[in-house]
């Protein structure tokens, strides 16, 4: 999870729209895979008033794990690319700015999809290969930046991935952060913003 702010995260969230925060806000069981230090669990208590015991972050680093340990105790060290969550039956899983650095992203998706429950939403961010950045900066563009992203997406790439895990797309946006509203606006509208943002519900 990049956004680091709170108030931040509760932007990005927002842009999924008010059925999704109603399902956010219905929902009992989270898991934050990439949970960093823990500021998406924090906004999830704080925001939406939810209970810490139902509450669990997931990130590959042991020092990203105890810093989020110390407010959530249901903080855990797992590597999802290869290891199976534990838990069951979990409303809502956020995975922000993950699956990018995945060579497998089917293992991923096979190792977080059975612990959701049905009709469950999966909320995931990734930067889209197919925005109007990339366009323009191409070698240049952020996401090359990165050398741990392994993998680009957009959505007719996407939507067939999680469509093969029973996983449906009940919303897609593309989100441009740029100090000039009007232009985010519009590239957003037109699918052409850097990052990806969807809410996927499990299927029966």
């Amino acid at each position: 999870m990049i956004l680091k702010d709170k108030s931040a995260i509760k932007r990005y969230l927002h842009h999924l729209g008010p059925k999704v925060i109603d399902r956010i806000r219905q929902g009992e069981k989270f898991a934050d895979l990439g949970c960093a230090e823990g500021r998406l669990l924090e906004v999830i208590e704080e925001h939406f008033g939810k209970s810490k015991e139902n509450l669990y972050g997931f990130d590959v680093s042991e020092s990203f794990v105890a810093e989020a340990k110390k407010a959530f105790p249901n903080a855990y060290c797992l590597d999802l690319s290869r290891d199976k969550i534990k838990e069951q039956d979990f409303d809502v899983v956020f995975a922000f700015d993950i699956i990018e650095h995945l060579e497998n992203p089917d293992k991923f998706l096979e190792n977080i999809v059975p612990a959701m429950k049905d009709e469950g939403l999966l909320i995931l961010s990734t930067p889209n290969i197919n925005s109007f950045s990339h366009l323009v900066q191409r070698s240049d563009w952020f996401a090359f930046k990165d050398k741990t992203h392994k993998v680009f997406y957009s959505r007719s790439s996407l939507f067939p991935l999680l469509d093969r895990f029973k996983l449906k797309t009940i919303v897609f946006k593309t989100i441009s952060d740029t100090g000039f509203l009007l232009y985010n606006k519009i590239i957003s509208l037109t699918s052409l913003g850097g990052q990806i943002l969807l809410a996927a519900e499990k299927k029966q």
